[in-house]
């Protein structure tokens, strides 16, 4: 592990591993190796006690056994999303802060929301008195009901109303799940938004593709389309093929030594010197010096 080189390391994943370092109770001899191999390695371990990573039962409490583990030389974050998109641990962001592109920050207006404030609005309120305060009221109510969303631009481009009320919604179901478990109910309908999300999402990404495609039909050869394109069909680049080159020349050096492989792709690719003991044929000709007429106008 070269913890000094400029590339950053990122291990990540469910470690399963009990430790009292990450909130465990107890100190079992996988995780006290774990443990120590972070401590000899010198790589920075994220995680966070007070935000399990995955969700606890009715037998069983919520527990932490998904960690990052980073050796970098800048600044590194750590972050439980809080989304789980239907399995029992949530999805836990690393993020190494570096000089990059600017995000750009995309707004999303809850209608559900939007008419709630309305009605509570004129409810309490009463109706307005003139078109200035009733202009007023909506766009209060619009800012109130908006949310902000940072995008990154390789990101997607869009985030529709529809998939954000379904995250919310499931946000919702599941902080009333934490505190009964026993509801059945709840399990059932928080399955059902994340079939209903799975769905939703495959459609949009497939919307989005045939909108990509629509967009550089014609264009085929300029530099981002082609590349991806190349990207499509990775087994044809020449990083692909320089990849399966070094697999091939490690698989040869677990098995025979540098020089022997060398010789034999020498003589199979480079056949410098022949081995034969048999002479090359002599010439056959006649040895007139002089070329003749009809030689002459044949080799014309």
């Amino acid at each position: 592990m070269a913890t000094h080189s400029e590339i950053p390391l990122i291990v990540a994943g469910d470690f399963s591993a009990p430790h009292s370092t990450w909130g465990y109770v107890r100190d079992p001899p996988k995780g006290t190796s774990i443990c120590k191999a972070i401590q000899d390695f010198n790589v920075m371990l994220h995680a966070d006690c007070g935000f399990p990573t995955r969700l606890g039962n009715s037998v069983m409490r919520p527990s932490t056994p998904d960690h990052s583990l980073v050796a970098y030389g800048g600044k590194s974050s750590w972050r439980n999303m809080g989304e789980d998109l239907g399995s029992d641990h949530f999805i836990i962001e690393t993020i190494l802060h570096a000089q990059c592109k600017t995000n750009r920050i995309q707004r999303i207006i809850s209608l559900s929301l939007l008419l709630d404030l309305f009605r509570s609005s004129r409810r309490d309120k009463g109706p307005p008195k003139d078109y200035e305060e009733w202009t007023e009221t909506l766009f209060s109510d619009v800012v109130a009901s908006t949310k902000e969303i940072e995008l990154e631009d390789d990101f997607f481009p869009t985030m529709v109303s529809h998939l954000a009320h379904l995250f919310e919604a499931k946000k919702a179901l599941n902080e009333r799940w934490l505190k009964n478990k026993l509801n059945r109910s709840l399990r059932k309908r928080i399955a059902k938004i994340n079939a209903e999300t799975a769905s939703y999402s495959k459609a949009l990404e497939q919307k989005h593709w045939v909108k990509m495609c629509d967009k550089v039909d014609g264009q085929m050869r300029v530099g981002g389309k082609w590349n991806l394109l190349e990207h499509l069909k990775p087994t044809d680049t020449r990083v692909a093929q320089r990849s399966a080159i070094e697999i091939l020349v490690d698989r040869a050096l677990t098995l025979r030594s540098k020089d022997s492989i060398m010789t034999d792709l020498a003589r199979i690719h480079l056949p410098l010197y022949t081995t034969s003991s048999t002479p090359p044929p002599g010439y056959a000709g006649s040895e007139s010096d002089e070329p003749t007429v009809e030689q002459v106008g044949s080799l014309r």
